[in-house]
């Protein structure tokens, strides 16, 4: 989670990756009649898939490659992950005025390698984790973020969950069912972790809650890296999203999770103040919301945790940053999750 793709920099590395040769990548364009590749620069900072800034015919895109799918390192929920990727940025062209990427081919087959791949638009501005804003300039930008979660969230489903895992009758049962794959994805690498299981005891308290939960698209993974910025002639600014692979269907809430990183909902004053001056169902700040909000906190600090174990090796920083990024985002929402009031 919480990543970009379109950073230059030192290659992130994961067991996840499965990287190519330049000469692969230009023969793959070559089959798919995508023009004669002049440049190619790897990206950096995804700790998922591999990708790459290609030039072909003087037009920047950019290729992602997926893990192969019988690798080992990939948590329950990420089985054939790129396949809703695509879906989901197809569906958020087609229904929203949200800038996200065009792709231009899509290869699921394995046919010209044994990994799904696809080829897209490379947005023009920078991710906003590299944009130099002010504070009030971060302000404005932010209440525009929250615009565009209120225009995602007018997308609705009629059943809950990850496509890839099956989908469930309403909102618990998929966010239990969610939860039950990363304990056993935890136990499977022989890890156990407790904070988990006190987080699938207490949505049970929660029951009743979860279960009147409205369906909406969730991307659940906008955080800063995944939010690209762009100054417009006449100095305003647009947004754009990537990254819908982590998307879902279940709690709209769930898309405040990333920014204003571990504060409250209703503390979240400019992504509110955006959203509800769009939505015609505004979030109000109250206690069931936030209840609601800290399920899937935790879920994600679960994630977190979990993850560790199957993208980095224990020499690897972030084995630990993972660890105690996660547990606090457990131990944040069990905090509210295990309290009545």
């Amino acid at each position: 989670m919480v990543r970009s793709y379109l950073q230059r920099g030192t290659v992130m590395k994961s067991m996840t990756k499965f990287s190519v040769s330049e000469d692969v990548i230009k023969k793959l364009f070559t089959e798919k009649n995508l023009g004669v590749v002049t440049k190619i620069v790897p990206l950096t900072a995804g700790e998922f898939n591999s990708a790459y800034s290609v030039t072909a015919n003087g037009r920047e895109c950019v290729l992602k490659i997926a893990p192969r799918q019988n690798n080992e390192h990939i948590l329950t929920y990420e089985t054939d992950l790129m396949r809703q990727e695509v879906a989901f940025y197809q569906i958020l062209r087609e229904k929203t005025d949200v800038r996200v990427p065009e792709i231009y081919c899509a290869d699921f087959s394995e046919s010209l390698i044994p990994a799904h791949w696809f080829v897209m638009e490379k947005l023009s501005g920078v991710p906003l984790t590299d944009a130099n804003l002010s504070g009030s300039e971060k302000a404005r930008v932010y209440e525009e973020i929250g615009a565009i979660l209120a225009q995602l969230h007018t997308v609705t489903g009629t059943a809950f969950g990850y496509v890839q895992n099956g989908l469930c009758e309403n909102w618990y049962l998929a966010v239990r069912n969610m939860i039950e794959n990363l304990l056993a994805d935890c136990k499977k690498a022989g890890k156990r972790c407790k904070l988990g299981e006190r987080l699938l005891a207490a949505i049970r308290r929660h029951k009743a809650l979860l279960e009147s939960v409205p369906c909406t698209y969730v991307h659940f993974d906008v955080w800063e890296g995944n939010v690209f910025y762009r100054v417009n002639e006449n100095g305003g600014f647009s947004l754009a999203l990537i990254d819908t692979e982590r998307g879902l269907w279940g709690d709209r809430l769930g898309d405040f999770c990333s920014l204003d990183f571990s504060k409250p909902l209703s503390e979240k004053t400019a992504l509110l103040k955006g959203y509800n001056r769009v939505s015609s169902v505004p979030i109000l700040g109250t206690r069931e919301e936030e209840i609601r909000y800290r399920v899937l906190c935790g879920y994600l600090g679960l994630i977190m945790y979990t993850e560790r174990f199957y993208r980095y090796k224990r020499t690897q920083k972030k084995y630990y940053v993972n660890a105690v990024g996660g547990k606090k985002m457990l131990s944040d929402a069990l905090r509210v999750l295990e309290t009545d009031e």
